[in-house]
C-alpha cells in the first residue's frame, strides 16, 4: 500500500459520512490531516560500494539515517531490478557493547551471492548498552525500528516488504532471533506510519548466537555444568547492564521478570514464527570465562529443543556436538530457499 493511502482513505471516509452535496465541517477538516513519518527519507544513491562486486549491476547508499540516535544509520546495496527484491538485514555482533555495520563487508562472498540472486543487502548500526537507559531492549528495538522504516519506504528502496530476513553473528544473530520469534510489534493506532509497519520477518540466520536474553535461563542452558549467575567466572556487570539493575536479587522483581519475558527468545518461539538457521561452533566443554558462555554450542541445542517442541521450521548446526547440516545448505542457500517459498 502506498504510504499516502491512509490519507486518501481518511478523506474518502470523511466524505462518505456527509450527505450528498454537503460541505465538510471545519471541525472535520481539522481532523483530516496528512500524517508524516517520524523519520524522513534521505538517501543518496552511489555507483561504488565499499566492497568489490565485480560486474554485478547495483546501487549503493551509505550512512542513511533511520532513527534519531547518532548510531541509527545503515548502508544498503540493491541489485538492479525492474521488480521489488527481497532484503537481507545484517546486524553486527559485539555483545551490545561494541561493533559496527562495516563488519558485514567481511562477508563479501555472501553479499555477492545475494545480489546475484536478486536480493538486496543492508547492514545497520544500533545503540550500545552504554547508550541506552532501558537496557538491551532498546538495542533490539533499534533493529525493529529499522525493519519498520525500510518497510515503510519499501517502494523507494525497491524492496518486497513481504520478503525480509535477518542475518548476524552473536548479538546481531540474537537480535534477528528476537525479531523472528516475537509477536508483531506494529502499532496500528500510532500516528507515525512507520510504527504501523509489521515487524515480522521471513527467516533469520544466527551465527554463534545466544539462545535467550533472559540471562537467568542460562542456568538451565548450562545446567550440566552446574552454572550459576553468581559464579565468579561470569561477568555480572554484563547482566546488570542488560536490565539496568544493580544486584542479582533484583532479577526476581516483578518489573524485571516482565522485562526478561520480553527478550526470552526460547519462550517467545512458536510454530508460526519465521524459519531459523543457527550455527554455533565449539565443543561441549565447560565454559571457562564469560565469553565462552556467549557462543557455546549448548545455546544451539536449547534452540533446537524448543524448535522441535513447538514445531518451528529450523536448521540448527553444531558439528562438534552432533548437530549437522545434512542438507549441506549453509546460511546463504538457506535464505535463498526461504525467499522462494
Amino acid at each position: 500500500m502506498s504510504r499516502f493511502m491512509p490519507f486518501v482513505i481518511l478523506i474518502s471516509l470523511a466524505l462518505s459520512s456527509c450527505k450528498k452535496g454537503a460541505i465538510l465541517s471545519e471541525a472535520l477538516v481539522d481532523q483530516v490531516q496528512i500524517e508524516e513519518a517520524s523519520i524522513a527519507l534521505e538517501v543518496d544513491w552511489q555507483e561504488e560500494a565499499p566492497i568489490e562486486l565485480g560486474k554485478l549491476s547495483y546501487e549503493f547508499a551509505g550512512n542513511v539515517k533511520y532513527g534519531k540516535h547518532r548510531r541509527n544509520k545503515f548502508d544498503i546495496v540493491r541489485p538492479e531490478s525492474a521488480t521489488p527484491t527481497p532484503l537481507v538485514i545484517y546486524m553486527h555482533g559485539g555483545g551490545f557493547t561494541m561493533g559496527d555495520k562495516n563488519s558485514a563487508y567481511i562477508h563479501s562472498d555472501s553479499i555477492r551471492r545475494f545480489l546475484a540472486n536478486g536480493i538486496a543487502f543492508a547492514t545497520i548500526n544500533y545503540r550500545y548498552l552504554s547508550q541506552t537507559e532501558d537496557g538491551v531492549l532498546s538495542c533490539l528495538e533499534d533493529c525493529k525500528n529499522f525493519l519498520q522504516y525500510v518497510r515503510y519506504y519499501a517502494d523507494d528502496f525497491n524492496i518486497d516488504p513481504t520478503k525480509v530476513a535477518a542475518y548476524g553473528p552473536s548479538a546481531g544473530g540474537g537480535a534477528g532471533l528476537w525479531l523472528a520469534t516475537h509477536d508483531d510489534l506494529a502499532k496500528p493506532e500510532s500516528n507515525d506510519p512507520i510504527a504501523r509497519q509489521s515487524t515480522r520477518i521471513s527467516a533469520a540466520v544466527a551465527l554463534g548466537v545466544q539462545s535467550t536474553y533472559d540471562l537467568a535461563r542460562w542456568e538451565e542452558v548450562f545446567a550440566e555444568f552446574d552454572f550459576s549467575l553468581a559464579d565468579p567466572m561470569f561477568d555480572q556487570q554484563i547482566l546488570f547492564n542488560f536490565y539496568r539493575i544493580d544486584s542479582l536479587s533484583q532479577l526476581d522483581n516483578p518489573e524485571i521478570v516482565a522485562y526478561r519475558a520480553q527478550v526470552d527468545m526460547i519462550d517467545l518461539m512458536d510454530a508460526n514464527d519465521a524459519s531459523i538457521y543457527v550455527h554455533n561452533r565449539g565443543k561441549a566443554t565447560p565454559p571457562k570465562e564469560t565469553i565462552d558462555l556467549y557462543h557455546h554450542p549448548y545455546h544451539a541445542h536449547a534452540l533446537k529443543e524448543r524448535a522441535e517442541t513447538v514445531g518451528l521450521s529450523h536448521l540448527i548446526v553444531s558439528q562438534k556436538t552432533g548437530l549437522t547440516d545434512s542438507r549441506d545448505q549453509g546460511p546463504v542457500k538457506f535464505l535463498l530457499q526461504e525467499f522462494r517459498k
